[in-house]
């Protein structure tokens, strides 16, 4: 089983570049012995303030306390001097430092210091490095429109400076907040803009950055074939230049994006890598961000014991290091994975103190994460009474001990606890704007809801979900025009850099444009088909919000709802009704996203029309009610509304008939058509008709949610159904046995092709 816990994903442009006067060349280890060596001969003047700034930014990548400690040194100093300009750089510098720490809100006490500073001293260099770092902090804080506020007015300052580097931190910094917002488009006009600034200035390292903020963008959408493309760009870069910090974030990225495409054998070569280098660069803080990685590959590929083993590691070095931001995302990934376990209180415990914790930092992002989690706890523990006394937490969590009461009796206690959690959550994530846990929070609300009995408040609450679900996606379907001219944007501007280049060292401007012509043209062509491509996409998030992976038709929550129409926007409902006698069938064409690169878009739509237009008579013929159709995959319940007791015979015919079709216009048309697969479970549904018009089923329950599982564990050609359904049509077709599959509600179920 998939669970989703919080992932480290780096990000290179997130920290704004604060060029004080005299930052050592140096870096890292390097930098630092160079100016400790320096420091003991030095006099209390202002190159030694000079000094403790360098010495105090150094640290902060690598030992954040200590470079507090050398800031507050600088501060003190800076202030015995009387020297303003020395004050400003000493708050700038623990402002850095608290970031690194996760304390962003202390960090804005210091970064609105020096602004105040530097603005009495007409210092506007200092003062546009303040507004980009106030920024930061801000977005670190999860209040994005304040962020965007700053990012802009120190956009406008870098501009009056005709500062070019500082103008593409800012748009980049920024394309970090939209990315965070969904905002697709706005992000990639950043990146573009940043890109060609860097490009114009010939600055190799922060246009990497860059483009490992653009893998961002890929990879938020799914599309990790893109992300890999740009992350490995970055990396290159930042090897050629030994950039070892900005390398590893790359190597980071890399590896999370193989652990989103489920091939963690290599999400775990790129992270051990990332951590080997931290290693010897003695950067504890990144080692133990490494291993918090690392304790998610292992959870993600169901390994719970070496997840736990490096999460528990990576939790005592953040305690170490008194990284409060590191300390409670290590409390919610455990606790997420003893809730896998059944360990339910532990689990409670750990997100109990993980949201202490986020609320000591002023975290509301993940303090919301942590109560949402506590809710889904909860809703666990109610569909698994039998299992929630479990052993206390290992003693090296430090997270209390069981309080009596804590934990509600009765399975009616839980649901209402998980309810109220839920609720706060989602008041939380309302509050932020936070769209896509609100969808999670939503689909979780309306389970308990289902579980209480409470259909009507969980109608309410998968609408909701629904509207959120619906608002963010159709903001990503908005990315494919801006991504052909991003993409064209980079695609011009690396090809002109080259053009340039050779016109100056050959002189043969002229043809070296004809072939740089045609090779935009080439470059533009591949662009269109990956943007195409991009759109089929869909994100799985990296935070710590447990949302289950989405099936085809659309997402299939354990127990309820699954609605299978679109909702109309009004609220007029009919009273649902309960068949207890249903067959469900999904079908989904394979490697579908393969087929429409060999297909134009006129050919595939009138592909999938005439696919689906035969669907629909055969399951006309067989009195089987169509549902919907939601891009590639086509659901349909065998049983409503006229009850019907041979529901499962007529199903699994309809698939067969399906199936056959499907083999013969694969025969005639080959490439130009596709190879379906095929699900189907036999059970209960609720089903009823939403909206004024009321001119469609929505449906609800396991039964549509298990023959979807049964569809993804199908195989080209082949029907897969579930025991119940085995057991209703075993004498009249025959099946072949192929094992044991895991239902998203804890338990296992056979399953088998139909012969």
């Amino acid at each position: 089983m998939k669970i989703t816990v919080r992932l480290l994903v780096l990000s290179s442009l997130l920290v704004l570049c604060c060029p004080m006067q005299g930052h050592a060349q140096k870096t890292g280890k390097a930098a630092i012995d160079s100016l400790q060596a320096a420091l003991p001969n030095a006099k209390e003047d202002t190159d030694k303030v000079r000094l403790l700034d360098n010495l105090s930014f150094a640290y902060r990548a690598i030992d954040p306390d200590e470079g507090i400690k050398y800031g507050e040194t600088e501060l003190e100093l800076a202030s015995r001097l009387g020297w303003q300009k020395g004050i400003g750089w000493a708050n700038n510098d623990l402002g850095v430092n608290y970031e690194a720490k996760g304390d962003n809100a202390k960090a804005l006490e210091y970064y609105f210091s020096s602004l105040k500073i530097n603005r009495a001293a007409g210092n506007r260099n200092g003062m546009a490095d303040n507004l980009g770092n106030i920024g930061v902090a801000y977005a670190g804080l999860r209040q994005y429109g304040d962020a965007l506020d700053y990012y802009a007015m120190a956009l406008k300052q870098f501009e009056q400076l005709r500062d070019k580097n500082g103008m593409a931190n800012a748009l980049g910094n920024a394309g970090i907040v939209y990315i965070y917002q969904s905002n697709y488009p706005m992000a990639l006009e950043n990146y573009s803009k940043a890109i060609k600034i860097f490009q114009e200035l010939g600055n190799k390292a922060p246009m990497a950055a860059a483009y490992a903020n653009l893998g961002l963008v890929y990879a938020d959408q799914n599309d990790y074939k893109q992300a890999l493309d740009y992350y490995s760009r970055a990396l290159k870069i930042n090897e050629e230049l030994g950039n070892r910090p900005a390398a590893v974030e790359n190597l980071v990225n890399i590896a999370a994006a193989y652990k989103c495409e489920g091939d963690y054998a290599k999400g775990l070569l790129y992270e051990n890598k990332a951590m080997t280098i931290n290693e010897k660069a003695g950067e504890k803080l990144g080692v133990a961000r490494n291993l918090t990685n690392i304790g998610n590959l292992y959870s993600a590929k169901g390994n719970y014991s070496l997840a736990l083993e490096n999460m528990l590691q990576a939790l005592k070095m953040a305690e170490q290091l008194d990284n409060k931001y590191l300390t409670a995302v290590n409390l919610g990934n455990i606790a997420v994975v003893y809730r896998e376990q059944h360990n339910y209180i532990p689990a409670l415990l750990c997100h109990f103190k993980a949201a202490a914790i986020d609320s000591q930092i002023a975290d509301n992002y993940d303090q919301s994460n942590n109560i949402g989690n506590t809710g889904i706890t909860y809703l666990y523990m109610a569909k698994d009474t039998g299992r929630f006394a479990k052993a206390l937490p290992d003693s090296n969590l430090h997270v209390g001990a069981y309080v009596p009461g804590m934990i509600p009796l009765g399975k009616h206690a839980l649901l209402l606890r998980a309810v109220e959690y839920l609720n706060k959550a989602i008041a939380k994530k309302k509050e932020m704007g936070d769209m896509d846990n609100l969808q999670s929070m939503f689909q979780r609300l309306s389970q308990a809801d289902t579980l209480l009995g409470d259909y009507k408040g969980a109608l309410v609450a998968y609408k909701q979900y629904a509207s959120f679900k619906d608002s963010v996606f159709s903001g990503r379907n908005k990315i494919t025009i801006a991504n052909f001219e991003t993409e064209r944007d980079i695609a011009l501007n690396d090809k002109q850099a080259q053009i340039d280049s050779l016109t100056a060292a050959k002189g043969r401007n002229d043809q070296l444009l004809q072939v740089a012509g045609g090779a935009v043209v080439v470059l533009l062509v591949l662009v269109i088909g990956l943007a195409f491509l991009a759109m089929r996409r869909r994100r799985r998030s990296y935070r710590k919000i447990e949302t289950e992976p989405v099936a085809r038709v659309t997402a299939a929550p354990p127990v309820m709802p699954v609605p299978v129409v679109e909702i109309p926007d009004s609220t007029s409902v009919t009273e649902a009704k309960r068949y207890d006698n249903v067959t469900a069938i999904v079908t989904d064409f394979v490697n579908f996203t393969n087929a429409t690169a060999r297909m134009s878009p006129t050919q595939l739509v009138e592909e999938l029309q005439a696919c689906f237009n035969a669907f629909d008579e055969i399951m006309a013929k067989h009195n089987i009610k169509k549902i919907k159709t939601l891009g590639d995959a086509y659901l349909a319940v065998s049983g409503i509304p006229k009850a019907d007791p041979l529901h499962a015979d007529y199903a699994v015919t309809a698939a067969i008939e399906i199936n056959n079709f499907m083999h013969e216009r694969k025969r005639k048309l080959g490439d130009k058509t596709f190879e379906v697969r095929i699900g189907i479970h036999s059970g209960s549904i609720i089903a009823g008709m939403v909206g004024a018009k009321k001119s469609g089923y929505d449906t609800w329950g396991e039964s549509v949610s298990t023959a979807m599982c049964m569809e993804q564990n199908s195989e080209a050609g082949k029907i897969t159904i579930s025991q119940t359904t085995y057991d209703l049509v075993k004498d009249k077709v025959g099946c072949t046995y192929r094992g044991k599959i895991a239902l998203k509600n804890n338990e296992t179920m056979n399953m088998y092709f139909v012969a």
